[in-house]
């Protein structure tokens, strides 16, 4: 709720930008944020969840699949807008693959 009131008073908190590029939904699927904060970010902003950062260019989804997020936080930052399409699916296979790994099946 404090999150959502936050972005409700300042809604272009949700693109701020730090040196590396990364966007508050980059630190929320790294740092294990709630489902409600995930939702409340990529409602104010639909487009973080293709948000690339840093280096090599991370998707919030690498930050959530690192983490072993929930199989809800996971399709939340699936649900990208149409446009996305090819991106969505090479992160999809790239996490899919990481999730096996650390032995998380349902998320597939």
């Amino acid at each position: 709720e404090v999150v959502r009131a936050l972005l409700e008073a300042h809604p272009e908190a949700a693109q701020a930008k730090t040196m590396r590029d990364e966007i508050p939904l980059h630190f929320a699927a790294r740092k294990q944020a709630s489902l409600e904060v995930v939702r409340a970010l990529l409602e104010a902003h639909p487009e973080a969840a293709r948000a690339k950062a840093g280096y090599y260019g991370q998707l919030p989804l690498h930050h959530a699949a690192k983490r072993q997020a929930t199989v809800e936080i996971v399709r939340a930052l699936l649900e990208v807008p149409p446009e996305a399409g090819v991106v969505q699916r090479r992160v999809a296979a790239v996490s899919a693959g990481r999730a096996v790994r650390v032995g998380r099946r349902g998320v597939l």
